[in-house]
């Protein structure tokens, strides 16, 4: 064994790595690789782990479409090869494991190679299993599975059989006939006949022998009676131990044909349990990943860890709710300094990743979430627990020191060291002074260190050092409880004070405690309690914009079902009227206000953009949809606009692609883009494809919106701020003139504005509020006040956020 393999040993031993390796063993199907899993070695170099971590994905993949291969009658075969090889003669139960091993090598081959290129790295040992068909239904069909040789096994076999059965039937008939003669019958102790010695014989009493003619062969235990053999059946009798013997001899020519056939291909057989126990390791790695919900890191040699949700695989196996913990060492950082209460988890997380490290190395998927990364360390350092040893008279300091001294001598290549509670057992201030020295050195050697400690002067250290990093486990101070998270970046306390309230000790004695440590450390409890405070802070923030940014992820998916949508209807909107195509902008724009509302009732102000600039985005993909025109002249007489300068906002203009009038909105930017209104909608265009039509004069369009930006009202109407004048319009008309108001407002962040309707048939009045009901911008409204215009008028308060 060499040093690199013996140190990680001896971390395994104090992670507890066999009771790793007892709930692996327990999902391996065949005995061979039982005995393997209980002995599963650590890979040599990170590339054979890799393969090792990616069988283990492929036999997880395998085992989910239920394609995997029967492996529970893989035997060892190591005995029956190796007296195969001195030309020993096999017995039917030898052979018929040696059978059992080819017919699983057959069928496991022929389930792999049919999947290669799906399962490359799951497949090769596949090219190491043997198959020898005629040798497996040979023996499968001359011996069964309780070890008889069948009469199908040769024909001498069978027809000495049959001879072998005329012959007792005949000494059986024979017998039948003399046991029931009345003159023999007074001589016999019992009416049956029976075998002694391979020979039929009747039980004579011993006073009547004379009686009968035959040979004696035994007498009975209660010394009464003989065993004789008739010599009317002495003939027959040797005619069928003859015929035994020749059986047995032709049985034995049998086995032995089979044996030398073995023993002609054992070493492919020794490669063949070899790989057959390799495929059966990777599926039984496969079974416990799926039992810990694990999986796959990306492993690196760089030292560098992100162990998203880690759990201890023990606990993780138990029925038992364990608390996951993202633990993340990155290149700027070598030792991670976790403190925090007693009992409080700091363990358990030093043994989690530990165990983390070693399951890489041997090919298992540690219980993490997906993209975690873990690092190939070489070797292995775990200090944790009592090291006290009466046997080399150490005290648990003396231990400890003799730990970290065997450390520093054997750190080599890329090493992770573990020590739980560092400095203990001597005087703290002493204590903390050779931690502090031994972490620096860790540091400078760029060993990747997680250590677990009480002394908060050490968390004060991390904060200032280069390469350190505080970490701490939560305590809940409402339930007087530890919570076992992990809170990287800040300082925890020991919190003795709250374990021993916790523990029920006397009060009386806390309060003395807690009087006697005022002015000792209450200050840095002081600064660690408002880091904590200002941590929770930061954490509620971060819960809070990530839920937000998963609102707008599921938004914008939503807008792209939209759009895809509207392109699979490109060819129906190209053949239709201008009209139709309009209909469908508005069904797409309501479509998506709608989706927009039923993500979140009050959207800030960034998603309500966000949206209004998707809607202008989704209709000009779906006005590209439209053909362009042939090269045949159609439509009126148009003329290209060649000096925008002389154009000005509202001018009526003509849009070639979409046949339609339309009225500008917004003149071209430095893309030559610009804004049209077309049937009350604002759309985005190349400014080639918008002419002027020599038919229609450019004017301002009758029915275009008068939006008031200092709006002076009139003494009768008392109002004030920005109005929206809808008397006299269409109640259709209306809906699309409150939505482009309400865009206008938003965008300018008009906090009021007043939309006037009149009173009239309340028409007009009902619809105005029902589209404000429905827009998705943050916002309430209410009738006018006395000298707002009454109920005539809608007062609307944005809220923006």
């Amino acid at each position: 064994m060499n040093q690199e393999t013996h140190i990680l040993n001896v971390a395994a031993s104090k992670l507890e790595w066999h009771k790793v390796l007892d709930k692996l063993s327990g999902f391996a199907s065949s005995e061979p690789a039982v005995e393997a899993a209980l002995k599963l070695p650590f890979l040599d170099d990170i590339e054979a782990a890799r393969k090792a971590l990616g069988q283990t994905t492929e036999a997880r993949r395998l085992i989910g479409e239920g394609e995997e291969p029967s492996l529970l009658d893989v035997h060892d075969l190591k005995s029956e090869l190796t007296r195969a090889s001195v030309q020993a003669v096999l017995s039917p139960e030898e052979l018929i494991r040696v059978a059992d091993v080819l017919k699983a090598s057959r069928k496991t081959r022929m389930i792999l190679t049919a999947r290669w290129e799906e399962f490359p790295l799951l497949a090769q040992p596949a090219v190491r299993m043997h198959e020898d068909e005629g040798l497996e239904r040979s023996i499968t069909s001359s011996i069964d599975r309780e070890g008889h040789v069948n009469d199908s096994a040769s024909k001498e076999l069978a027809e000495l059989r049959q001879r072998y059965k005329k012959v007792h039937g005949r000494i059986y008939e024979t017998m039948k006939i003399m046991t029931g003669k009345p003159e023999l019958a007074e001589y016999l102790q019992d009416d049956f006949f029976t075998l002694r010695n391979g020979r039929y014989v009747l039980l004579v009493r011993i006073e009547k022998q004379s009686k009968v003619d035959g040979i004696v062969h035994d007498i009975s235990g209660s010394s009464q009676s003989l065993y004789i053999e008739p010599r009317e059946i002495t003939q027959l009798n040797n005619v069928l131990r003859a015929t035994e013997l020749e059986i047995d001899r032709e049985v034995h020519r049998i086995l032995a044909e089979f044996s030398a056939r073995v023993a002609k291909i054992g070493p492919a057989l020794r490669r063949t349990v070899e790989a057959l126990v390799e495929t059966d390791l990777a599926l039984a790695r496969a079974r416990y990943a799926d039992f810990l919900r694990g999986h796959e890191p990306q492993l690196n040699e760089s030292g560098d860890m992100l162990l998203k949700d880690l759990r201890h695989p023990l606990l993780a196996q138990q029925d038992i709710e364990v608390i996951a913990n993202t633990v993340r060492i990155d290149p700027e950082t070598s030792c991670l300094l976790i403190t925090g209460p007693n009992a409080g988890g700091k363990t358990v997380l030093l043994k989690s990743v530990g165990l983390a490290a070693l399951m890489v190395r041997a090919g298992l998927h540690p219980p993490v979430g997906s993209d975690s990364v873990m690092a190939y360390f070489n070797r292995i350092f775990a200090e944790i627990g009592d090291a006290q040893s009466i046997e080399l008279g150490l005290s648990s300091f003396a231990a400890r020191i003799a730990a970290l001294k065997h450390i520093m001598e054997n750190l080599a290549g890329r090493s992770l060291v573990l020590l739980d509670e560092i400095g203990a057992g001597t005087d703290p201030r002493q204590g903390i002074a050779l931690s502090t020295a031994f972490l620096e050195r860790m540091a400078s050697m760029k060993a990747r260190t997680l250590v677990t400690t009480h002394f908060s002067e050490l968390a004060a250290m991390a904060t200032s050092r280069e390469g350190f990093l505080n970490a701490s486990m939560e305590f809940d101070r409402e339930r007087m409880m530890p919570t076992y998270r992990l809170r990287v970046g800040i300082a925890g306390r020991s919190g003795a004070f709250d374990t021993a309230v916790r523990m029920g000790l006397d009060s009386a004695i806390i309060e003395r405690a807690r009087e006697l440590y005022e002015g000792v450390g209450s200050e840095l409890d002081d600064v660690m309690d408002r880091l904590d405070q200002t941590h929770q802070e930061l954490m509620s923030r971060l819960r809070e914009a990530q839920e937000a940014k998963a609102e707008a992820k599921a938004l914008v998916e939503k807008q792209r079902d939209i759009v895809r949508g509207l392109e699979k209807r490109k060819e129906q909107l190209a053949q239709k009227e201008l009209g139709k195509v309009q209909a469908e902008y508005r069904a797409a724009r309501q479509e998506i206000q709608t989706a927009v509302a039923s993500v979140k009732l009050r959207p800030s102000k960034k998603k309500s953009i966000e949206t209004r600039e998707s809607i202008t985005r989704i209709v000009e993909e779906a006005k590209s949809a439209t053909p362009k025109p042939a090269n045949k002249k159609t439509g009126p007489p148009l003329d290209a606009i060649k000096d925008w300068s002389k154009m000005k906002k509202n001018d009526s203009v003509y849009i070639q692609s979409m046949k339609s009038d339309g009225v500008v909105d917004q003149l071209p930017d430095e893309k030559g883009k610009l804004v049209v209104i077309i049937g009350g909608m604002r759309v985005t265009l190349d400014k080639d494809d918008v002419f002027i039509r020599r038919d229609k004069p450019v004017k301002k369009p009758k029915s275009r919106i008068h939006f008031q930006e200092s709006y002076e009202p009139a003494e009768s109407d008392g109002l004030s701020g920005r109005s929206l004048d809808l008397r006299g319009q269409r109640a259709d008309d209306a809906v699309d003139r409150v939505r482009e108001f309400l865009d206008l407002a938003f965008r300018k962040r008009w906090e009021k504005i007043y939309i006037i309707h009149g009173h009239g048939t309340g028409v007009l009045k009902k619809e105005v509020r029902t589209q404000l009901a429905a827009t998705p911008y943050n916002l309430s409204y209410r009738p006018g006040e006395k000298g707002e215009g009454g109920d005539g008028a809608t007062v609307v308060e944005i809220h923006f956020d």
